[in-house]
């Protein structure tokens, strides 16, 4: 199941770059509602749940919350200093970082199978990417902000994996959405950009980018209790190729054979990534009990 969620969460995450495009909002701003109506919907269902968020709760959740938030920063300034393709080809590195870092902090155990399969998956989504028309001139600075954004979405994937096994996951994202709200509020109030100046049909959408890549963040941290890091993230770049047939279909962004055979061969690696691991027996029973 923790794989199903993992699936579920990326194909989800597919949709964020359709949903910004609608909303046409200034990025920070966007960011700041985003963040803050998830803290507002997670503390509603927390209510409702009769369950409540403890101190030693929000300071496990934080460490992600910031890294979050400093992802979601460094891309809105690699997107307007580099190409969409490069910013996004750097962001589909983030597995073979994992990979590594889960092993030695986590003892996943990884071999060469995995590391060749996450290595073709990220040569396919690269190939869907960059075969894409890029927007906005390349920039070596902005590459490097989006490493940086890279290296925080990667430090957030392991602070969550580490934290979910202590903390149940509805108090862990009410935790992970409250931390990374405060740190962008400071960024947005700076940024120059107009809290109000926004017509009314933007809200659907702003609501959405809550609701809809949020819901695959619920899922991907809940999927952290039984399925292992390198794993969780390899399944994560399917949002790209899900994020292409979405631009097709939606947006009408032609695909060409070239990027069409890429995304074939990524998801391909994604699915024998997911299938040649099987859960641990020791993770088969979430330890924290039934609450998640």
């Amino acid at each position: 199941m923790g794989i199903a969620a993992d699936l579920f969460a990326a194909t989800l995450w597919g949709f964020t770059g359709i949903i910004v495009t609608y909303a046409k909002t200034a990025p920070f701003v966007l960011n700041f509602y985003r963040l803050w109506i998830s803290v507002v919907l997670m503390l509603a269902i927390l209510i409702l749940r009769h369950r409540r968020l403890p101190w030693r709760v929000l300071a496990r959740a934080a460490p992600s919350g910031v890294l979050l938030c400093v992802n979601l920063t460094c891309y809105v300034f690699a997107f307007r200093l580099t190409s969409i393709a490069n910013a996004s080809v750097i962001g589909a590195l983030q597995p073979a970082l994992v990979l590594i870092l889960a092993a030695m902090l986590f003892g996943e155990v990884v071999g060469v199978r995995e590391v060749l399969l996450t290595v073709i998956a990220i040569a396919g989504v690269a190939g869907v990417v960059v075969a894409s028309p890029a927007s906005i001139g390349v920039h070596g600075k902005g590459d490097l902000v989006a490493v940086l954004g890279t290296v925080a979405f990667a430090g957030y994937w392991l602070f969550a994996k580490s934290a979910r096994r202590q903390i149940p996951t509805l108090e862990f994202m009410c935790g992970l959405w409250l931390a990374a709200a405060i740190a962008i509020t400071p960024i947005a109030l700076v940024s120059g950009e107009s809290f109000v100046a926004m017509p009314a049909r933007n809200w659907p959408w702003i609501v959405a980018l809550a609701v809809v890549p949020g819901f695959g963040h619920v899922l991907m941290n809940w999927g952290h209790r039984f399925v292992d890091a390198s794993v969780s993230a390899v399944i994560g770049i399917l949002n790209a190729p899900v994020a292409a047939v979405a631009a097709l279909i939606i947006l009408g962004q032609a695909l060409s054979l070239f990027q069409i055979c890429c995304g074939l061969v990524a998801i391909i690696a994604i699915a024998a990534v997911a299938k040649g691991r099987p859960m641990p027996i020791q993770d088969a029973v979430d330890p924290v009990g039934l609450a998640d």
